[in-house]
């Protein structure tokens, strides 16, 4: 029997920071690479990311705080806003 090997995509998310922890509400991003199965597991990688980076622990929120934005296959250089 030949397993199949699961292979992880790149992805590029952006997310929006919560108030509890934005400096500017509505304006604080986060914009993450992850390496995930499925888009919905590189939201989750790009979550965990953020919070850790944030000190952003479950007794605070929830990682649904964080708003996604944006998420693109590959990883997207920076974006650039006009």
């Amino acid at each position: 029997m030949v397993t199949k090997k699961k292979i992880r995509k790149k992805y590029s998310v952006l997310l929006l920071r919560p108030d509890t922890v934005a400096d500017i509400y509505g304006q604080d991003t986060y914009y993450a690479h992850v390496k995930a199965l499925s888009v919905h597991s590189a939201i989750a990688a790009a979550r965990r990311q953020v919070m850790k980076v944030d000190n952003y622990s479950e007794y605070k929120g929830y990682p649904t705080d964080y708003f996604v934005l944006l998420v693109t296959a590959g990883h997207s250089g920076d974006i650039q806003w006009c």
